[in-house]
């Protein structure tokens, strides 16, 4: 049973692997949001007596699976929650933050120095210590993309500049001690699956998509390659001596600098279209294709679909060419503001007025399937696929979106993408259907989503409504009973389901 703060060790007590082990065994862990406090101060405490490198070393090693828990535990408190954070969601983001760069610090400390005074001890393990900070960099890196913020210049930097000293001193190849039955990860493996998930737009993934992607990519890393920029180049570049993440390149023989590496990921490519091509024809399942037996077919492709796109082609490249723009525009969040605002559209007060009730942002870039804004302050909370409506410069209506992603810079200002939904909304009321005339049913306020081919979908209120019910929809005097054939999409807080006439 752990013991109370008061009978626990001091972190300065701790000055070899057995203090350490005691003070594990006594420290009072259990609750996720003290135990990282506790461990941030004994990581730093430890690393400010300047131990012996050994010792370090073998105390960083000790420490690392507890702290690791404790962040995933407390990483639950803002991970997918919407944006802004609240006050004590961006605490816990800190503490892991915190905790990571403690140990971040303590591994590239005894790494920089051994560049500087020679590694002695750690002569043959020069790669793990460079492993080490890879791995801590990747997931702070991680942390950012789970609280959906940006990730600072800083991580990009040190995780550049540590593959780069590994490049350097030939030792980014050299696999880390067996892992039960595996090799370990190598450095180039390690740097690879931060670039690979950095590329994989996470901004626009959800929480079990991310976590799904960041599991199959542990093992793709050895499918990609980084060399040196070749001449007439196009695709995915890093810059070694930069602070900034990997992007998409036109290189050519004027622009190419030594420090640039190719992501090259032709094998990758291959391995991703012969999984794609058998879940689409069913020829095998997820299991059977190594992405595990916890991982629906549909939700496989689904994901597989959204990393071949993000991974292979550049991003300009879409369905609709997109238009730069700098206009305010009004948007509105929550399905009963855009009811009500959708209703007053059939109305015959002026469209051409404000909302009151409509935020101001700035639509960045615009096309036919999607819009990308900017919130130029603070305001309501938003989260990833929620139900959105936005009126564009010089449009008298508004158009139900879609949160697709979100992300917080290091201004603090939201961004967003948002795609539209298919077919023009309207606002109507629904009610299940009764036998009665008159009938207690409560109303619920929808949309019906006009189909091109005739067939409708309504958007809901999730779970308002179950599939094969029928229900009678009020658009003014007009009434109309319907069957809801299927659910096809579930948002944050909206339902899409398809609808069947009945004659």
């Amino acid at each position: 049973m752990p013991l109370s703060p008061s009978e626990a060790l001091s972190p300065l007590e701790v000055t070899d692997l057995r203090s350490c082990d005691r003070w594990l065994e006594r420290a009072p862990l259990a609750d996720p949001q003290q135990a990282i406090d506790e461990l941030c101060a004994l990581v730093a405490a430890v690393g400010d007596r300047r131990l012996a490198p050994r010792v370090h070393f073998d105390i960083l090693e000790r420490v690392r699976d507890p702290a690791q828990a404790t962040c995933e535990e407390r990483t639950k408190r803002f991970a997918g929650k919407p944006l802004p954070l609240r006050e004590a969601e961006s605490q816990a983001l800190a503490q892991v933050v915190a905790l990571l760069r403690q140990l971040w610090t303590g591994y590239y400390t005894l790494l920089s120095d051994g560049v500087q005074h020679g590694f002695g001890v750690f002569d043959r393990k020069q790669h793990v210590l460079a492993a080490r900070c890879l791995e801590t960099g990747a997931e702070i890196a991680l942390a950012y993309y789970r609280a959906r913020q940006e990730v600072p210049a800083y991580v990009w930097k040190e995780l550049n500049e540590v593959f780069a000293l590994a490049e350097n001193r030939e030792f980014a190849s050299e696999p880390l001690p067996a892992e039960g039955n595996r090799t370990g990860p190598t450095c180039k493996a390690l740097f690879v699956r931060a670039l690979l998930l950095q590329t994989a737009r996470p901004y626009g993934l959800t929480g079990r998509e991310l976590e799904l992607a960041r599991r199959w990519i542990r093992g793709w890393g050895e499918h990609v390659e980084l060399n040196v920029v070749p001449t007439n180049y196009e695709g995915p570049v890093v810059d070694l001596r930069s602070d900034a993440p990997p992007t998409h390149r036109a290189v050519t023989a004027q622009t190419v600098q030594p420090a640039w590496r190719a992501i090259e990921n032709l094998l990758l490519k291959r391995s991703v279209q012969k999984r794609l091509s058998a879940l689409r024809k069913g020829t095998a399942t997820p299991a059977e294709l190594g992405l595990g037996r916890d991982c629906p077919a549909r939700e496989a492709e689904v994901l597989l679909t959204h990393l071949y796109n993000a991974w292979f082609f550049p991003p300009h490249v879409r369905q609709f060419n997109r238009r730069a723009v700098r206009e305010d525009i009004e948007l509105l969040v929550g399905l009963e503001s855009i009811h009500s605002m959708l209703q007053a559209q059939v109305s015959q007060t002026k469209q051409s007025e404000p909302c009151h009730a409509a935020q101001k942002w700035k639509l960045l870039e615009d096309s036919p399937a999607g819009f990308r804004v900017r919130r130029p302050e603070q305001g309501d909370r938003l989260n990833h696929l929620q139900l959105v409506a936005i009126r564009p410069p010089g449009s008298m209506q508004y158009i139900l979106t879609e949160t697709r992603w979100l992300m917080l810079d290091q201004r603090n200002l939201m961004s967003a993408g948002l795609q539209a939904l298919p077919g023009l909304a309207r606002a109507v009321y629904a009610r299940v259907a009764s036998l009665e005339d008159a009938s207690d049913e409560p109303h619920h306020r929808v949309f019906v989503l006009g189909g091109s081919k005739g067939t409708d979908q309504l958007i809901v209120v999730p779970g308002a409504f179950l599939e094969g019910c029928f229900i009678e929809l009020l658009d003014g005097e007009r009434r109309q009973r319907v069957r809801i054939a299927a659910i096809t999409r579930r948002g944050t807080d909206y339902d899409c389901v398809s609808i069947e006439a009945l004659l």
